[in-house]
């Protein structure tokens, strides 16, 4: 309670709220990490988690430019226990190494466009959007050249279409072009 995460960072929730998005200092183990660490922990390592609302005297937030500390402390292996190397090599803190695990691809989505029933005008009201058109399933002919129709918002003034694709050898495409709605 009190954190709200954000673009792989961790905020105080009353801050971010105000507008206020600088990023919580994270310590596992006493040593500084990124969000990303905590990714590597297995929940029932974990023997507790502290949250500092401030620094207090330690100047920590001024030192590293964050706001908030969390810490998160692993369990200890009891003194005179024997552990295997495979725990060992676990204990060890890999600072020089970035684990990233790709998100893969997306299921599409299907982007809402509103149904006119009379192109002429609309009774539900001024359209404001600010993202028009977008299809992740514009298929070329032979050529290179599709077509498709939607209907733009409200607005007067220079709209600005970007059309990006990629082709079956998996070249990809951009092209932005401005169009003048009067």
């Amino acid at each position: 309670m009190g954190v709200t995460f954000d673009n792989n960072n961790l905020y105080l929730t009353r801050d971010y709220n105000s507008g206020s998005k600088t990023p919580m200092s994270i310590y596992l183990n006493n040593q500084s990490v990124d969000y990303n660490a905590l990714n590597n922990i297995q929940s029932n390592q974990v023997e507790s988690v502290e949250i500092f609302f401030s620094d207090g005297l330690s100047g920590i937030n001024r030192n590293t430019n964050t706001k908030g500390v969390l810490i998160v402390n692993t369990k200890k292996i009891p003194k005179g226990e024997k552990i295997t190397k495979e725990q060992l090599l676990e204990m060890i803190p890999k600072n020089n190494v970035v684990d990233f695990i790709p998100g893969g691809y997306n299921v599409t989505r299907e982007f809402y466009s509103p149904k006119y029933d009379n192109a002429a005008g609309s009774s539900v009201g001024i359209d404001r959007r600010s993202t028009i058109f977008w299809s992740p399933n514009v298929i070329t002919d032979k050529a290179g050249n599709a077509s498709f129709e939607f209907f733009n918002a409200d607005g007067t003034g220079l709209y600005r279409a970007i059309i990006e694709g990629i082709d079956k050898d998996g070249n990809i495409g951009r092209y932005v072009y401005r169009y003048k709605v009067q």
